[in-house]
């Protein structure tokens, strides 16, 4: 998996359509194939360009494919949501921010 090539195609998308969401899943099968650091980078490129765009981007993951270290890294800079009581946090934020 190509993570130069994912990259490029999601930024392109992001930039031209802003305010677009974007859902990546299984970020653990990336680290499979690519060194965790050069995955790391991909999703801080993603966040940058996710801010500048004013698009959102979903990651999800399995936890439990990380160590400790790897899980830090991957949640600073990032709105972390974990299980059903995270989504209802973030329904309860959204309806409050957009009324």
């Amino acid at each position: 998996t190509s993570l130069a090539v994912l990259t490029d195609t999601l930024i392109r998308f992001m930039e031209s359509n802003p305010n677009s969401i974007i859902l990546i899943e299984g970020i653990e099968y990336l680290v499979t194939f690519n060194e965790f650091k050069k995955v790391l980078k991909y999703m801080d490129s993603l966040n940058e360009t996710t801010w500048i765009s004013k698009a959102r981007t979903i990651m999800a993951l399995n936890p439990r494919a990380f160590d400790d270290k790897e899980l830090a890294m991957i949640e600073r800079d990032r709105k972390v949501i974990k299980g059903d009581e995270g989504v209802e946090e973030l329904k309860r934020q959204s309806k409050v921010t957009s009324s």
